[in-house]
């Protein structure tokens, strides 16, 4: 499998190569916590038998509190469309 490079800018205007994971890792990794798609990732990967990033037991507890929070928002929003109509 080919890998795919790209050339990221520099100060000096002159390109340095990087596999494009990489560069992908090091922006998206301060953000993934804060995903509930990367709990999701990560009990899909157990699921076919791959070792997960993080604990089966806070991923299953962080899906769940995401279900939770988002479920509530909607009830409150549709609460609220149907007060003023």
């Amino acid at each position: 499998m080919d890998k795919i490079y790209i050339m990221q800018r520099t100060h000096q205007a002159q390109g340095t190569p990087y596999e494009q994971s990489e560069v992908a890792d090091n922006r998206a990794r301060p953000e993934s916590p804060a995903s509930p798609l990367t709990y999701g990732n990560d009990l899909l990967k157990r699921s076919l038998g791959l070792e997960g990033y993080y604990p089966a037991w806070l991923s299953f507890l962080v899906l769940a509190l995401f279900s939770l929070a988002f479920f509530s928002l909607a009830a409150w929003i549709f609460n609220l469309s149907r007060r003023r109509s």
